[in-house]
């Protein structure tokens, strides 16, 4: 029972702490609908202990999908946690917290209250905009939603208006908590009687329960005048006509309204034929009146037979009424022949042998019948032809051969040329071709035929410091086409003026350089000798001569002819040199008193066509040439060494000479007679241009001007340019200032004008699509005359929180602009994340953020995340970046827009709930308290819980002191910070607090009659059991008080067996 009493108290321990109670506090017992409210949790074992480590969970009862609860971690050492539940949009009620703990299996609940939440519902309407018809019926489209967090009932009014009979599809709604979007008819019908002109019509929605909970729209209702117009024909609405050719319709528009209209006229057409208006697209028209509009309709040339085209012409006056009119067309039979020829001249003969192709087409649209001749200018080429698999040949002529073609189809003829046996290399003669046809116009072309020679330039390069030749073939070419290296045998010579050869070379390879040395050659005047052959064909071959010259020096010897000479003469310079002078590059340049450069007075200079060693180099002199006596240095350069189109001759490097001479320029007696008339003349041309011109002024637009009505300008706006002069040229223009462009800008109007007349100009500006809104500057130039007017671009009519426009600059940049508007009560802080297309620009690097400059690039391909801080309710902010291509044709994806809320959370309450969970379960954990305390009661009495106590031997009878503290010898300390307590007190920390019960060992009792020294010693040695302590009485058994108290009562039964022994 002693061995087993341990273990019994540790189970029945541990089953009275297994059960533990929770308390939860709530930091308040309301929360609004966006709210926090926060918890305090304290965990509690059956003995009032706190518990450490434990999980809990919490929740909101019933799981609703507005409540988000967490508990920050499991619980500390004294047995608390924190923990939160945030709501978003959350129904007004009473919930109750549900806290759980997993481990203990306990759980608890707080009840808590969701509070009423009033807010204006989101009224919206599809488009506060409407235009109407009399005697018609106009709805509007309407969206609430309920903001409100419990479900509210809502009364829909309006303002009255005489005449319009307006009304709800549902005048009362009720609508759940925090609801979607819901929606109503608002409609208004609009009497005959109504004045045209707008009118303002104002609805409200509220709540039923309060009156305050309202929000208002305004809607504006145009109602226009009765307009209406006819069309009529007044010609026949079908016709023929040869297809590619015109046909030309008319019909009568008349204005039936009750006012003036604006028309404009809009032809279509099908199967790519083409359709137009033959006058102005734009016409006005009063009440009443009518005018006669043409229609133009061109068929396709390749239209086939019978084929019918519809146009149809879209009549649209300035109100948005529509109609049309349609014209159908017949194509008649088309005929249209032609011959194509290969580039003359063909030599491609190949051993006495030549062909290629001629090619016939018909474009039309209906099949036919040619003939088609072909005759040689000379005599003995024998000609040959193929057509169509069909094989017709004869000699030199072949006349008036018929054949048949498809329409839209091609026809090949394949023609063989035969030259004569004694033809040479260069001759040729020329191939007529006659085609005809009873449906088209003769067609008569011409070809030449020519007998190829081969053909090379060499290239000579002449070193005259080293007086070496270069000579090198670059290629060999046969009728144009270039031989390879494989297909000519070359033989080179080159001779003296004498005949007599200085270099030769057989087999020269194409494309490889030969050397040879002038040094011991006296000769400067030489004569090349170049024999080609096509290998394997003994008939194709070419001789080819040229000569050319070579020199070490110019020597070089210049004086003017005559001096002085006049401003605007000539002067001539007699040159002597051993180079011809087409070989000659000549520069001239003077100075002035030894050192001021006189300037370019020297134009047009050329040699003068004369032979030998001296010749005549002439140049004319600028009227504005500085007058005096210059220095005039001559320079020539000599680059080539041979003029002739078989052979290039060079010098490397450059022969140069130079030489000086002077020359004296002096003023003409004339210039100044000549300079007086012409300032005369001009005088009086300019007053005669300035009389006859015309004098302009524009009257229907004014400086600075704001048309607010775009539909107007894109459908066409007339302006009047009075000519108060002459006749002349009229010039107009339409441009858009700034460097972005936001309209499609055209304007209409004749280039001349009368004398004393009036101009009439038809403006066209249409705002480009998706651009962005906002008013900009427009100058229209006629002639001399500008005027600059302003046009807005109104924002989009629709009900989004976001729009993307686009501008594209002049420099082919697109500037991005991303609105967003804030729609709600709050909150006021956004994050706008926008994906760019790949096809946009390829990285983040290509994308250039304007504004604002608060951004992040979330991912390279690209993504750019904006956080826009600060807006207030209604309030829109712009994102704007820019992208160096135009990428209004791309799709860009929706943004990403974030919103982020603030919380409020209510006033402080403390609730402490149930301190002891109320289940089954408490009793059994009374229950084993109480057993638990009894065994312990039971084997306190007995004895069984105290201690064994390790020997401590007493000190020796003839020490008469008792021990002190400095005595006190042991191998462990009572060390504070490891201190244990129990029900015993405290302890040593390194002893046991249950050692094992046995008695002192034999060698350890005998050891106490033993020296101290020897006795200490054994006690350190031994191994398996703690050495023995030499405690003081006084102060270790006051360390121990259950072993002092045993002690003393062993003391006493001592005592009283001896005097009962006495």
């Amino acid at each position: 029972m002693k061995r087993y009493a341990p273990f019994l108290i540790f189970l029945f321990f541990f089953i009275s702490i297994a059960h533990s109670y929770i308390i939860v506090e709530a930091n308040s017992s309301n929360a609004s609908y966006n709210g926090i409210i926060g918890l305090n949790i304290t965990v509690y074992n059956s003995s009032g202990s706190a518990v450490a480590n434990v999980s809990l969970n919490l929740s909101v009862m019933g799981s609703p999908s507005w409540a988000s609860c967490s508990v920050d971690s499991n619980t500390s050492e004294n047995g608390k946690a924190n923990a939160s539940c945030s709501f978003n949009n959350a129904i007004n009620g009473t919930y109750n917290f549900s806290v759980h703990s997993a481990s203990y299996g306990d759980n608890n609940s707080v009840q808590f209250r969701i509070l009423q939440h009033d807010e204006k519902p989101i009224f919206s309407v599809n488009s506060s905009i409407a235009y109407s018809e009399k005697n018609s019926v106009t709805k509007f489209e309407l969206y609430v939603i309920n903001k409100n967090n419990y479900q509210t009932e809502f009364n829909f009014s309006h303002s009255n208006i005489s005449d319009f009979n307006c009304s709800f599809n549902n005048s009362l709604m009720s609508l759940p908590p925090i609801s979607t979007l819901y929606t109503n008819i608002f409609s208004c019908s609009v009497n005959n009687s109504v004045a045209a002109g707008s009118y303002n019509i104002t609805i409200w929605v509220n709540a039923s329960n309060n009156k305050s909970i309202s929000s208002e729209l305004n809607l504006t209702l145009h109602v226009r005048p009765r307009h209406n117009f006819t069309l009529s024909n007044l010609s026949n609405t079908r016709g023929s006509i040869e297809a590619g050719k015109s046909f030309s319709f008319t019909f009568l528009l008349n204005n039936t309204g009750e006012t003036a209209v604006n028309y404009s006229i809009n032809p279509t057409a099908n199967n790519s034929w083409a359709c137009g208006v033959n006058a102005s697209n734009v016409v006005d028209l009063q009440v009443n009146k009518t005018v006669n509009i043409s229609v133009s309709f061109r068929t396709s040339v390749t239209a086939p037979y019978n084929e019918t085209g519809v146009c149809t012409v879209t009549v649209t006056d300035s109100y948005g009424l529509e109609k049309n009119i349609s014209f159908n067309l017949s194509a008649d039979k088309h005929y249209n022949l032609s011959l194509h020829l290969p580039r003359s001249p063909v030599d491609n003969f190949d051993d006495g042998n030549l062909s290629f192709l001629l090619n016939v087409s018909n474009d039309g649209n209906s099949g036919l019948s040619f003939n088609i001749s072909v005759d040689s200018s000379s005599a003995n080429w024998n000609i040959s032809w193929n057509i169509s698999s069909t094989n017709d040949s004869t000699k030199q002529h072949i006349k008036n051969l018929s054949y048949f073609i498809q329409n839209f189809s091609l026809t090949t003829i394949n023609i063989s040329v035969v030259k004569p046996q004694d033809a040479k290399c260069g001759d040729s003669t020329t191939l007529w071709v006659e085609l005809s046809s009873a449906h088209t116009d003769k067609i008569v072309r011409s070809i030449r035929v020519e007998y190829p020679c081969l053909k090379a330039v060499p290239a000579i390069t002449y070193n005259h410091s080293s007086k070496l030749l270069s000579i090198i073939i670059p290629n060999v070419t046969k009728g144009g086409e270039t031989l390879n290296r494989t297909e000519a045998v070359i033989n080179l010579t080159i001779s003296d003026s004498d005949g007599n050869s200085i270099f030769s070379v057989s087999n020269m390879t194409v494309d490889k350089t030969y050397n040879k040395s002038l040094s011991n050659t006296a000769a400067s005047s030489f004569r090349l000798h170049l024999h080609l052959k096509k290998n394997g064909s003994s008939d194709i071959v070419n001789d080819i001569y040229a000569n050319f010259a070579i020199y070490d020096s110019i020597d070089l010897y210049v004086r003017p002819t005559y001096s002085p000479v006049e401003r605007g003469d000539t002067i001539s310079f007699t040159v002597e040199s051993k180079l011809e002078d087409k070989w000659l590059n000549p520069s001239i340049s003077c100075t002035r008193e030894g050192s001021k450069n006189c300037g370019i007075w020297l134009e047009n200079c050329r040699w003068l066509e004369n032979s030998g060693t001296s010749r005549t180099y002439r140049c004319d002199i600028k009227d504005n040439a500085l007058l005096g006596s210059f220095d005039v240095s001559f320079s020539v350069e000599a680059s080539s060494c041979a003029d002739s189109t078989n052979i290039t001759c060079t010098y490397d490097p450059k022969l140069s000479a130079s030489d000086d001479c002077t020359v004296n320029i002096r003023e003409s007696e004339d210039n100044n007679q000549n300079s007086q008339d012409q300032q005369e003349n001009q005088s009086e041309s300019s007053q005669e241009e300035q009389a006859s011109a015309p004098k302009l002024s524009i009257k229907n637009l004014k400086q600075g001007e704001v048309f607010k009505n775009t539909k107007v300008l894109s459908g066409g706006f007339v302006i009047l340019v009075e000519n108060d002069g002459g006749a002349g040229q009229l010039s107009a223009s339409i441009n858009e200032l700034g460097a972005v462009k936001h309209f499609y800008l055209d304007i209409d109007y004749n280039q001349s004008i009368e004398a004393n007349s009036t101009a009439r100009l038809v403006m066209k500006i249409k705002p480009i699509e998706n651009t962005k809104p906002g008013v900009y500057n427009i100058m229209l130039k006629v002639n001399d005359l500008m005027r600059t007017f302003k046009v807005p671009v109104m924002p989009p009519e629709d009900n989004k929180n976001w729009h993307r426009f686009f501008e594209v600059a002049k420099n082919g940049s697109t500037i991005i602009t991303l609105r967003v508007k804030n729609t709600r009560n709050g909150p006021n802080n956004f994050t706008v994340t926008e994906r760019i297309p790949k096809e946009a620009a390829r990285t983040a690097d290509g994308v250039f953020v304007i504004s604002p400059s608060d951004y992040v690039v979330i991912e390279k391909d690209p993504v750019i995340k904006w956080i826009v801080k600060d807006v207030a309710p209604g309030r829109e902010f712009d994102i704007v970046y820019m992208i160096g291509r135009n990428v209004t044709n791309i799709n860009f994806p929706k943004p990403e827009i974030g919103e982020s809320y603030i919380y409020s959370v209510g006033r402080q309450a403390h609730i402490v709930a149930a301190g002891i969970s109320r289940n089954p379960q408490a009793l059994l954990v009374l229950f084993g308290v109480l057993i638990s305390a009894s065994i312990w009661f039971f084997m306190y009495k007995k004895g069984l819980l105290e201690p064994k106590a390790y020997y401590i031997p007493r000190a020796p009878k003839k020490q008469k002191r008792r021990a002190g503290a400095e005595d006190f010898v042991m191998q462990y300390s009572l060390d504070a910070n490891k201190e244990r307590h129990s029900v015993y007190g405290p302890v040593l920390a390194e002893y046991s607090l249950f050692p094992e019960r046995q008695s002192p060992p034999k060698e350890k009792v005998a050891a106490e009659k033993k020296p101290e020294k020897k006795k200490v010693k054994e006690k350190q040695g031994h191994s398996r059991r703690p050495a023995l302590l030499k405690l003081p009485k006084i102060k270790a058994l006051n360390a121990f008080p259950i072993i002092k108290k045993k002690r003393d009562k062993k003391k006493s039964k001592k005592k009283t067996k001896k005097k009962s022994r006495r």
